[in-house]
Parts: structure tokens; C-alpha cells; sequence
């Protein structure tokens, strides 16, 4: 039975649809209804109301005190505390406040003063960390107590899994016992992140698809409550991953619009948004209970520490319960539903409220206190042909100025009582009265007077003298006729109609015998309000239909909703808004009266009192707040800015700019792929008008975008449709491949193509973040390029690359990826034989410059410039030089090198150079060189070369730098006598042939001395390197005729800073001790025979070892000591006791660095024989944990 009769309901309501969030309460001056209810933990209990600040109760809400000292506002959303009492209040347009001392002095925290900040919540876990919901610009949270804040809107990590908070309108935030992060939202349900908001997923799986959210409550690690604006209680008890209808089989529960919700030991408690406060009851059935509390909107809830709930609604105040919900008493705070009255005058609402008048201009966002006004409040108030009229019990105030300045005007006396006042098109006033005749006992009678000169006098013109009852009511209509309702003495209800200016009047035949509340006449219909439902006359007053308004009925034991109307507006034929009495809220017809949507959702439903439309057919309607409801049509549309219609080639990343909307708050800006918007790729509410998309776009599409504004739940009409396309997609690199190193100087580079591209652009830089461009290459119609010689990149250095679409009209799309890599080594400087060099001999020595980073050569040397054949190929181990022998004569070679990296990868060719051999050339025969003891005359012999003559130069110079002894050309001969010749002299001669043009290179010089011969050097070998310095062994060919020698040897080629300098060694060498670590010296010799010595031998050069990490200390740095020294049979040697365990062995090595033996040191003092030496200079070492130590040693028999 049950369930037929709910389906019967059902179908009752098929014309009564219900939006969400459709009013929304006006910011204006003089109400104070309570906005919210929270008690801490010491049972404070603290509201927040709408303009009149905060008030606090120690009491259980008995008394409050007004505690707004430091609030610079007075409207109040949110209040949160943390654990140790401190109180955080959020405001309507000016951030949020903290108190640290129960409300007694509040403190601006440094938050955004221009957000409306809807709600607050303190972590569980950590008193400094403070989340914040805004209306409009999303979530922010501080992590140092309020001093700083971060926007949580964005996933950080944009995975294609993680959202953005679309709605930025945010309702209701918690945090589980598994700290989960949950944000609640008016537009688009719930969010949770894992981590701490940093990034975000939807949480509405289970939840029927709601939208707006009012309440989320942590009860306990398995259970999580959820306040929807329209689905409902919801439950989840797995960290909100899946949420269910609470308690799923109790179906009782009629209003699904729940504002707030307490939790009991017995289960929830509820406070709707129309239906009062229900409680839900296991047992003896499993359902939601109704309490004493039923018909009206409740605004919050709270809990004191002992169980006491504690609610406000505006009709009954402040009540309370002690059974958990099920019955309720009055405890305090009704005073603070007060009685307003608004009219609107021509496009400016105003209202009368705690006796005072104010004007808005703006649709509530300011208002303007009209100071000229004294008369209190009023019982109507009105707007009728330019004149604002308040009614009041004895007499009427009129302003013919927007309310700027007033008059009082009255028919009657002081104690008679204005039932009503109406203006007509013409200026006439009508008034109908309650006139008390003075006698005793007194009479009574309706009376309708008129005034032609704007109230000044009146004239009586109608007398009901034995109907002395009052709810008269009057309109008219443009045609100045006067319809009059009046019930008799009888309690007959008539409506009378006056085509003469109230002369007579007919009865239209009203017969519906109902009270009429108001009456309008509005495009062509006499509309009229009764306590049983809204009725239209089309004949005006003849005949009456009733407008019906199919409310839900609701569950037994529940009070009935009726279509009684407390006040109606008429916007056009067919559009009306109607506010019904005892709280059930308030329709919306635009088809009159077929469909009706329900508005309560914006609002908690309690007594209506006036409604007042402006030219835009806005409402604004006066309840125990004030509210308004825009109408769409006449919103602001917002104009697309950015990126303009058709724009090509938009970044991945896009921003979208718009303009103000007039009358929006908000804006909902969509995106998507497709122009009818069945899928929106984003589906923003937001403050701003802009927005930067979060989910990068696809490249090369079009998509289209559009914004609408928003206030409450109504928005306005959607902007045009903006199109654009996004860029080109990108090519993909594919060499040189990303961090690839050693690339060519000119490599090639390639990418793949992209579908559409026609040209492409390539980019190489020296940064990564491509700022320092070094090539740039456009309009390339492949997708290769291969750098030319003039392009080259410089050798070793780290470049980036990328690629990018270009489009015909010099556009580009999206920008590859960048990748990096690094060139390989330089090309090698060739330095000899120099380019385009002539009669080169037929061995050559090719050198060239080191190159940074090289470990090894390449040299190639051919006939050819082409080197299509190469004569040779050879890889040097590192050497600047290459030697190369039996080159053909009167030939051309050209030659190239290449250095090759650490990466084993060879560099670049250096530059191709050439030379040419000369004739072959002679050979020298005599006399012998370095031969000596030559006497005059001197017979030099050669080589005969057929057909050629010769150049002949002899010189004491081994350089030929001249002046020549000899310098003869075109000789004929092969042969040349000297017949004079200094004594004691070294002569060095060279000899060439020569034919007209052709010359063949210098033989090689020859010397002879005519004393001693010059001395020729053996070791260290001439450019050697890592030369032992602690001991070097020169060595040279012995002179024949010498007796002894000269030895040098300096750290420079001038001999200018000699290190050592003997001039009386008798053997053909000689040991030289303890040179420098890294240190190239330069040695030469000369024989002597007596007192009479040759010419100094060639100058060599070599370079010592580097020094070792653990460095040789010598014994006066150590404190070592080793006696006796000189030694004979046996030395001591005597470590300190501080670095004995450091020394594990001592080695003797030799004058020339032969190894002698090597000993353990295994105590402090210890001896080292020298018995089976001979005598002599060595060198003892000892070593062992990160240091070495040098003695030199003398040995003697």
C-alpha cells in the first residue's frame, strides 16, 4: 500500500522539477539571520550570521553575547577551530579571521580580502595546516598557521588520471583518519587527494551523479557522511572511493536536500532544506523519522560534548534536543528572523527592513541607506505608476523620488486603520480604510476615499457601513479601473470592479468566495493571491482559473503542503514567480503554470513576505533574508576574447580570456572537441575571467570554446562559439640521437614527418632552453638536413636541437622535443711540410697541433687530391708527427689528418694540403761525417746526378744562416776542393742539383772538423719523457783524439739557467742526481783535446717523471734519521715512534735507479746492511700509509 501511494505521488509531481543552488541570499544591510552553528570542543557555541557578525554562548546557547571586535565584516559563511580553541571565522568578501581568545579579538589573516571565503577546516593532524574553500576561486591551503597560502586547484602531475577542481566553488572540506584530502564542491561533487592535495581525483562513484555538496563529516575510519543538495545523505565507509545512499533501505526520507547533519550514538541527524529535521530509527523499523520539527529549512546543526544538538532555522530560532534528535525545544536567537518588505523602483530595488529604507542600484551588491526616511516598517510596500508606496496601519507614506524624500498622507484619523493604497495611471490616489466611529462603544465601516492633488485632501466615495471587517484589497489597471475586494459582514468574499473613478462599482461575479491576499493586474490578466492557490481571471474578474502548483505531498504524519501564496510577482503572460506560505517556498513558471521549478534549493525555506521584480524581470524576494534570482535572458553574455574565432596553430597549453559578465559572479567556461558540446574536454565554474586549460591539447585539432556567467544556479545564455586549432604536432627527432656525443661537426640531421606539414624549421642552440639559437634553417621541404662546411658547429661543445612545422602563413606548430648532443673533437692544425711547398726532399717528417681531448691520429697521404688512392695510412699513438721516407721525386702529395676522440670516434679531416718533391738529390760521400783532424786541402764528394749541375754551401753555422765559407752555384762537377781551412774548426756543408728550373732539396748536412770531431749524444734519447729524475746516466760516443769533456745541462734552450756545468769528465758519461719532478731540460757536450775543444754537440732535450701522489719527503721534513752516513758495513735507520706504523719497507736504489733490494721495517729502529756494496752514492726510500721519504747514502769501505 505504502508503495502504491508514493508512486501515486510520484506521478502528483511530474510537472515540479527541482534545480540546485537557484537563489542566493543579498548582502544587504540590517538583517542578522544566522548563517552558521558550530560549539567547540569547550562547548562555546559560536554563530555566524548574515550582517550582523558573530555571536558566542557559554550557556548551551541560552544567551549570547555580539563578539565582533577586529571583524571589518559582518557576514559570516564558515567558522572552524583547531585543537587547542582557536577560532578561524570565514566572511563574504573579506578572507578570513582568526581568534586566539574565544571570540573577543579578531585578527585579518593575510588572506586574498576579496574572496568569499565558504568554508574552513583545520587539520586533524596538524594545527598549522588550514584549508580554505572559496566561492569561485577553488581551494587554497597554509601550512604555517595562516601566514601563507598555496592554491590546491591543479594536479601537480598531469597524468591523464589526476583532474583539476572544475568547480572552484568549494562547500565542504575534510580529511579521513587515512589523511585523505576531500573537497566538496557546488557543480561538480566531491574530490579526494592521497597527497595532500597535490593532486586530485573525482570521488563520485556511487553517488547518483550529485553535483552539490553542503556537508562532509569524518565519523570514524569506516564511516564517512556526505550532505547533498539533492541526492540526498551519503555514506562511504572506504576512504570515499565508493559512496552509498545512508542506510539505503530507510526510504522515508522526502526531502533530499540536505543543509547539515549531526551523528548520534543512534545514527544521523538531519536538517533539510525544506522539510524540517528527521532522525534516523533501527529499530522497531528501519526508517527516517520526522521530528517535532517538520516544516521549514534548516540552516546548521551542531553537537555539544554531552549529546545535546543544537539547530537554527529563521522561523523558530534556536533549538535544541537531548533525544538525539527526536524532540526539540525553543532555546533562544528568534528575534534574529526579522520581517522585510521590497519593491522595486524602476530599476532599483528597495527594501524596508529594522525600520529603516535602503535603495540598490546594483541588484544588492551596495545599497544606500534613504536617510529621509522615518516612518519604521511597513505592512506592503510598493511601486505603482512612480510613486513608492509603504502602507502602514494608520496612514500611508509616499515618495514620488525613488524614496529620497516622503510624505504621509491618511483619509481617516489616527485610529483608523489603512487597509490598502493604490495610484492610478492618471495620478488619482484611492485608499480603502477601516473607520472607527468615535462613541462608545465605537463602530466600524470600510470606507474608500479618493485624492486628486497627491493626498492632500480626500474625498469619501464609498461608505460600507455595516461591513465593518478589514482585508479589503485594490488594483488597477492601465484603463484606470478600480477592482476592489472586500469581504462583508457576512465574511462574503466579493470583488468589485469601477470603470468611473470609483463612482459605482459592479460585482464582477467573483465566486470563488476566497480571502484574496493581492491582487495584480499585469498583461491583460487580473491575477489574484488566495490561502488556497494563485488564480487568473483573462476577463477581467468575471470568471477565475486556478494556476495550479503541483507541490509533493508529503509522508504520513507530516504536515501537508498547500498552495497557499504569500506573495506572487508577474514577469510576462506566461512567466510568474509565486512564494507560498508556511515555508513551502518558492515556483517559477515560464509557460503558465504547465511546469513549475522549485527555487527552495538556494535557500531554507520560512515565511515570504514580498516580491518585487526589476525591468529585467530579476527577482528579489524578502524572507527572513533578503534573496534574488536573476532572470537568464536578460544576463550579460560574456564576449570571448582570447584566442579569437578561427585563430590557427594555439599553443598546447592555451589560456582563454573573456570579459565581465553583467549581473555573473561566476562563469562557466567549456571546452571541447565538438561544436554541440556532448562532450566537454573541461567544464569550468570559476571567479576569473580567464582560465589556463590544464589537460594539454591534442596537436592539429580544432576545438571550440564558449563561457556563459552564473549566480546561484541560474546562468546566463552561452557566448558565441569561439574555433581554433591547436599547432601542428610535432616532428619526432630521430638523429642525432638524444645525448648522443662525438657528432660530426656537420652532421646530418633527421626527423620524422608529420601529417599536413609541408616545410619544416630546424633549430640548433647552445642552451637547452633553445635562447642562444646558432642555426636556424626554414622552408625545408624534407625532413633531413645536412649542415654545410660554412655551417659547421665548433668541435667539443654541447649543442641542442629541435624541429617544428611551419605554416604557409609563417606560423609553426608545436616545438619537438629538444634533444642534446656534442660534437666531436677539432680538426688538426697541419703545420709542416707547409701547403704548396716545392722541392721537398724524399723524406719528409709531417707534423701537426695537438688537439684538445685526442688520444690518436689518422694521417693519409696520396697522389690524388681526391685520396681515391691513398699511398698511406697510419695511425700515429698519439704522436704530432709521422716520419715518411722514398717519396718519389719531382712528384705532388697531398695529405690530411684526423684526430680521434676518447670515445674512440674519429673527428673531422684538417684541410687537405699539398707539396711537391724535388729532383732526387745528391749523396754525400767525403769526407766522412763527424770525422776530424782534417788538414787543407779538403776534397768534398758527392754523387753525380746525370745532366745536372750544383749548389754547394759550407758553412761554421750548422743552421746555414751564413756568411758562407762557401757558396757556389751551377757547379759542373760532383767534386770540391777546399784549400784553406781555419784550424780547430767544425765545417758543415749540403749540397743540391739543380737543372734550369728544377732543384732537387738539400742533401742532408754533413760536418768535419779539422780538430777534434763534434760529439754525437746517445741518452736520454732526444724529446724523451718520464725520465727518472732521481737519477739520469748521460751517455754520448766517445771523440776520438778527446781527453775529456764538457757536459751542460739547463732548463732553457739559450743555456742561460744551467743546472749543471762540468767541464772535466774523462768518460763518455756521467750520472746526474736529484733533478725536478715535470721539468724538461736541455743538455749538450763537447770534447776537448787539452786545452782545445770542438764544437758543442746537437742541443737534446727530455722531460722528467711526474710527481707521485704520496709525495718523497726528505729527512728534514720528516724526522727520520739514518747513521752513520757516510756508511760502511751497515746503517741505522731510526723511524719516530708517531710514524712507525705508517713505514712497512725501506728500498735502496742505485745512482742510475736500479732497485738493490727492498726490506720489511717491522720496528722503530732498525738495520740495513750495506756489506755487499761498493762504494758509491744510493738512495734509500721509505715508504708505507700515504707518504714516502727520500736519504741519500755514502758509502765508503
Amino acid at each position: 500500500m505504502k508503495k502504491l501511494l508514493l508512486l501515486m505521488i510520484v506521478c502528483l509531481i511530474t510537472y515540479t522539477t527541482y534545480s540546485n543552488e537557484s537563489v542566493v541570499k543579498v548582502k544587504a544591510p540590517g538583517y542578522k539571520g544566522v548563517n552558521v552553528l558550530k560549539a567547540n570542543k569547550s562547548d562555546l557555541v559560536y554563530v555566524g550570521t548574515w550582517g550582523d557578525g558573530v555571536y558566542t554562548s557559554s550557556n548551551g546557547g541560552q544567551a549570547f553575547t555580539t563578539k565582533n571586535n577586529g571583524l571589518n565584516n559582518l557576514y559570516i559563511n564558515d567558522i572552524a577551530f583547531d585543537s587547542k580553541g582557536t577560532t578561524y571565522v570565514g566572511t563574504q568578501g573579506d578572507g578570513l579571521y582568526v581568534s586566539k581568545n574565544d571570540g573577543n579579538l579578531w585578527t585579518k589573516l593575510p588572506f586574498d580580502s576579496s574572496m568569499n571565503v565558504t568554508s574552513i577546516y583545520v587539520s586533524r593532524f596538524n594545527d598549522n595546516t588550514i584549508y580554505v574553500g572559496t566561492y569561485g576561486s577553488g581551494l587554497f591551503v597554509s601550512k604555517d598557521a595562516g601566514t601563507t597560502w598555496s592554491s590546491l586547484n591543479r594536479s601537480k602531475d598531469n597524468n591523464g588520471q589526476n583532474v583539476v577542481l572544475e568547480s572552484m566553488h568549494i562547500t565542504a572540506i575534510a580529511l579521513t583518519m587515512d589523511s585523505t584530502l576531500l573537497a566538496g564542491s557546488y557543480g561538480d561533487g566531491v574530490y579526494r587527494s592521497s597527497d595532500k592535495g597535490d593532486n586530485w581525483r573525482r570521488a563520485n562513484s556511487g553517488t547518483n551523479n550529485t553535483k552539490f555538496i553542503n556537508q562532509i563529516s569524518v565519523i570514524s575510519k569506516d564511516i564517512i557522511l556526505m550532505a547533498t543538495n539533492d541526492k540526498g545523505l551519503m555514506e562511504s565507509n572506504n576512504d570515499a572511493l565508493q559512496w552509498t545512499k545512508y542506510e539505503p533501505e530507510a526510504d522515508s526520507l522526502k526531502d533530499d536536500a540536505i543543509t547539515c547533519f549531526e551523528y548520534t550514538s543512534e545514527g544521523a541527524v538531519v536538517g533539510t532544506r525544506e522539510a524540517g529535521i528527521w532522525y534516523y530509527n533501527a529499530l522497531p523499523f528501519t526508517e527516517w523519522l520526522p521530528s517535532v520539527l517538520r516544516s521549514f529549512g534548516v540552516v546548521d546543526m551542531t553537537q555539544l560534548s554531552n549529546g545535546t544538538l543544537l539547530a537554527y532555522d529563521f522561523d523558530r530560532g534556536l533549538v535544541k534536543s537531548i533525544n538525539k534528535g527526536k524532540n526539540w525545544d525553543y532555546v533562544s536567537l528568534e528575534t534574529f528572523g526579522v520581517k522585510s518588505f521590497v519593491a522595486n523602483v524602476g530599476n532599483e530595488f528597495v527594501v524596508n527592513v529594522n525600520d529603516r529604507m535602503y535603495r540598490s542600484s546594483d541588484l544588492g551588491l551596495n545599497w544606500t541607506e534613504l536617510t529621509n526616511y522615518q516612518a519604521g516598517m511597513v505592512n506592503k510596500l510598493k511601486y505603482m505608476n512612480g510613486r513608492l508606496i509603504g502602507i502602514k496601519n494608520n496612514n500611508a507614506v509616499i515618495s514620488t523620488d525613488k524614496g529620497n524624500t516622503w510624505v504621509t498622507v491618511s483619509p481617516g484619523d489616527a485610529d483608523d486603520g489603512m487597509m490598502d493604497l493604490v495610484v492610478a495611471p492618471n495620478g488619482d490616489l484611492y485608499a480603502i480604510i477601516l473607520f472607527f466611529q468615535d462613541g462608545m462603544p465605537p463602530t466600524a465601516r470600510q470606507e474608500l476615499h479618493k485624492s486628486t492633488d497627491g493626498g492632500a485632501n480626500w474625498t469619501r466615495i464609498q461608505n460600507y457601513a455595516s461591513d465593518a471587517v478589514g482585508g479589503c484589497i485594490l488594483e488597477i489597471d492601465a484603463g484606470n479601473n478600480i477592482y476592489f475586494f472586500r469581504p462583508d459582514a457576512q465574511l462574503a468574499n466579493k470583488l468589485y470592479k469601477s470603470t468611473d473613478g470609483g463612482a459605482t462599482f459592479t460585482n464582477t461575479g467573483y465566486s470563488l468566495n476566497k480571502t484574496i491576499s493581492k491582487l495584480s493586474f499585469a498583461f491583460g490578466n487580473l491575477y489574484a493571491a488566495t490561502y488556497e492557490g494563485l488564480y487568473v481571471s483573462k476577463n477581467s474578474g468575471t470568471s477565475f482559473s486556478k494556476i495550479d502548483i503541483p507541490i509533493a505531498a508529503r509522508d504520513f504524519g507530516q504536515s501537508q503542503p498547500n498552495q497557499s501564496v504569500a506573495s506572487f510577482v508577474v514577469a510576462s503572460a506566461n512567466e510568474l514567480y509565486v512564494g507560498l506560505s508556511q515555508h513551502w517556498g518558492v515556483y517559477h513558471t515560464t509557460n503558465g503554470g504547465v511546469e513549475w521549478d522549485s527555487l527552495q534549493s538556494g535557500y531554507h525555506t520560512g515565511r515570504i513576505y514580498e516580491m518585487a521584480l526589476n525591468s529585467d524581470a530579476d527577482l528579489m524576494f524578502s524572507s527572513n533574508l533578503l534573496y534574488k534570482y536573476l532572470n537568464k535572458n536578460r544576463m550579460g553574455i560574456p564576449q570571448l576574447a582570447s584566442p579569437v574565432n578561427g585563430a590557427l596553430n594555439q599553443p598546447l597549453d592555451i589560456s582563454f580570456v573573456w570579459s565581465t559578465s553583467g549581473k555573473a559572479d561566476l562563469y562557466n567556461f567549456q571546452i571541447s572537441a565538438n561544436k554541440t558540446f556532448t562532450f566537454s574536454y573541461e567544464d569550468i565554474i570559476t571567479s576569473n575571467t580567464y582560465y589556463d586549460i590544464y589537460y594539454k591539447l591534442s596537436p592539429n585539432t580544432k576545438y571550440y570554446y564558449r563561457v556563459r556567467g552564473k549566480t546561484g544556479g541560474v546562468y546566463s545564455n552561452w557566448s558565441s562559439v569561439n574555433e581554433f586549432t591547436t599547432l601542428v604536432g610535432p616532428p619526432t627527432l630521430i638523429e642525432p640521437v638524444k645525448d648522443t656525443i662525438s657528432v660530426s661537426h656537420t652532421p646530418t640531421f633527421l626527423w620524422s614527418s608529420v601529417n599536413d606539414a609541408t616545410k619544416y624549421k630546424l633549430l640548433v642552440s647552445t642552451d637547452a632552453a633553445m635562447t642562444n639559437v646558432v642555426l636556424t634553417k626554414t622552408g625545408l621541404t624534407d625532413t633531413t638536413y645536412t649542415l654545410k662546411v660554412s655551417e659547421k658547429l665548433n668541435p667539443i661543445t654541447t649543442y641542442y636541437w629541435a624541429a617544428v612545422v611551419e605554416g604557409a602563413d609563417g606560423s609553426q606548430g608545436q616545438l619537438s622535443e629538444i634533444w642534446k648532443f656534442r660534437t666531436v673533437v677539432a680538426a688538426p692544425v697541419l703545420t709542416s711540410p707547409v701547403k704548396n711547398a716545392n722541392n721537398q726532399p724524399d723524406a719528409v717528417l709531417f707534423t701537426w697541433l695537438k688537439v684538445t681531448e685526442a688520444v690518436d691520429y689518422q694521417i693519409q697521404i696520396s697522389r690524388f687530391a681526391d685520396f681515391s688512392i691513398v699511398a698511406q695510412d697510419n695511425q700515429t699513438l698519439g704522436a704530432l708527427q709521422q716520419p715518411l721516407s722514398e717519396l718519389e721525386t719531382n712528384a705532388n702529395y697531398y695529405w690530411r689528418v684526423r684526430a680521434t676522440d676518447t670515445n674512440k670516434v674519429k673527428g673531422p679531416w684538417s684541410e687537405i694540403w699539398s707539396f711537391k718533391t724535388g729532383q732526387a738529390r745528391p749523396i754525400h760521400i767525403s769526407p766522412a761525417n763527424n770525422s776530424g783532424g782534417h788538414q787543407a786541402p779538403v776534397l768534398l764528394d758527392w754523387s753525380e746526378v746525370k745532366g745536372y749541375k750544383y749548389d754547394l754551401q759550407v758553412s761554421l753555422k750548422p743552421e746555414f744562416t751564413g756568411p758562407f765559407v762557401v757558396e757556389q752555384s751551377a757547379l759542373p762537377d760532383h767534386k770540391f776542393e777546399l784549400t784553406s781551412v781555419e784550424t780547430n774548426k767544425t765545417y758543415y756543408w749540403r749540397v743540391r742539383a739543380v737543372l734550369n728550373d728544377t732543384v732537387s732539396p738539400w742533401t742532408e748536412p754533413w760536418n768535419f772538423s779539422t780538430g777534434l770531431a763534434r760529439t754525437v749524444l746517445l741518452a736520454p734519447a732526444d724529446g724523451s719523457n718520464d725520465i727518472k729524475r732521481v737519477s739520469v746516466l748521460f751517455k754520448w760516443e766517445p771523440t776520438p783524439g778527446a781527453d775529456s769533456y764538457s757536459l751542460q745541462i739547463s732548463k732553457n734552450e739559450s743555456f742561460t739557467n744551467l743546472i749543471f756545468n762540468d767541464s772535466n769528465i774523462t768518460t763518455s758519461s756521467k750520472d746526474v742526481y736529484d733533478l725536478d719532478f715535470k721539468q724538461t731540460y736541455h743538455w749538450r757536450v763537447m770534447a776537448f783535446d787539452g786545452e782545445l775543444g770542438n764544437d758543442w754537440s746537437e742541443v737534446w732535450s727530455f722531460t722528467t717523471e711526474e710527481e707521485p701522489k704520496n709525495s718523497v719527503l726528505s729527512a728534514s721534513e720528516s724526522g727520520i734519521s739514518v747513521y752513520p752516513n757516510p756508511a760502511g758495513e751497515e746503517v741505522t735507520i731510526n723511524i719516530p715512534v708517531e710514524l712507525a706504523q705508517n713505514i712497512d719497507k725501506a728500498t735502496l736504489i742505485s745512482q742510475t735507479g736500479q732497485e738493490l733490494r727492498t726490506v720489511s721495517i717491522t720496528t722503530s729502529i732498525q738495520q740495513l746492511s750495506l756489506a755487499d756494496l761498493t762504494s758509491g752514492t744510493y738512495y734509500l726510500i721509505l715508504e708505507g700509509k700515504g707518504s714516502r721519504y727520500m736519504f741519500k747514502l755514502n758509502k765508503i769501505k
